[in-house]
């Protein structure tokens, strides 16, 4: 079964990667809702210069009404006890001084917290196991879109470097994910529709000190909930 793609947005620079998938998915499930990226960049709270997290698109697709399964092993409340301590701990060393430098710790930290009340809410179901490629076609066969984090420099063949990106799976087949990549504007990445086989899915959305088999990989899938939002006394800021 072929499934109907998202509308394609590349990104229109190097650090709206997120911002595009999020885009895409919204307007996907809600066409009669356009966004622009400045109300995205509202949303998830960007700031220019520094890098958007996976925790604050948890909680603010979650308050928009979406049932979300995530995986990811990032242990958001002790991460919010001692930040840098944690990154330095998870990840390799420099990545860790990357997200430092260019995160604002304490914005971080506030997103922590709104991600740790999520995890008792009854709309997302937050896996801290790593995903199989099983896992992700059963939620998209069964309508979810995922946003997944990769590294956009080993997808490119960049030794040496580490690029955090985002990308939006939408179907699969024998072979591997199809997924729209929008791409970081200065290298030309952009794709759509991109089909990035099985093997290669699993080295590039790599990340942490592990060993392979246990590096952390990130997955936010999302579709709408029926009946709308229950928020079960989250507070989102």
């Amino acid at each position: 079964m072929v499934r109907q793609a998202p509308v394609f947005f590349a990104n229109p620079d190097d650090s709206h990667c997120m911002v595009c998938c999020l885009r895409m998915g919204y307007e996907h499930f809600h066409p009669e809702k356009s966004w622009t990226y400045e109300e995205l960049d509202k949303l998830i709270r960007k700031e220019d210069g520094k890098y958007t997290w996976f925790s604050r698109a948890y909680v603010e697709t979650a308050a928009l009404g979406y049932r979300m399964v995530i995986y990811d092993a990032f242990d958001y409340a002790l991460f919010a006890q001692a930040p840098e301590d944690y990154l330095r701990g998870f990840y390799e060393r420099t990545h860790a001084e990357d997200l430092i430098a260019n995160t604002n710790l304490e914005r971080g930290v506030r997103d922590a917290l709104a991600m740790y009340r999520l995890e008792i809410g009854p709309q997302v179901d937050h896996r801290t196991e790593g995903a199989t490629k099983e896992a992700l076609k059963e939620l998209i066969e069964d309508g979810y879109l995922v946003m997944a984090m990769i590294d956009e420099a080993s997808l490119l063949g960049m030794d040496g470097k580490v690029l955090p990106h985002a990308v939006l799976v939408y179907d699969h087949d024998e072979d591997g994910f199809i997924a729209h990549n929008p791409g970081i504007s200065s290298l030309d990445s952009a794709a759509c529709a991109q089909h990035i086989d099985y093997d290669t899915f699993r080295r590039i959305t790599a990340f942490g000190t592990m060993p392979v088999e246990r590096k952390i990989r990130k997955f936010m899938a999302f579709k709408p909930r029926e009946g709308g939002i229950e928020t079960a006394g989250i507070e989102i800021e």
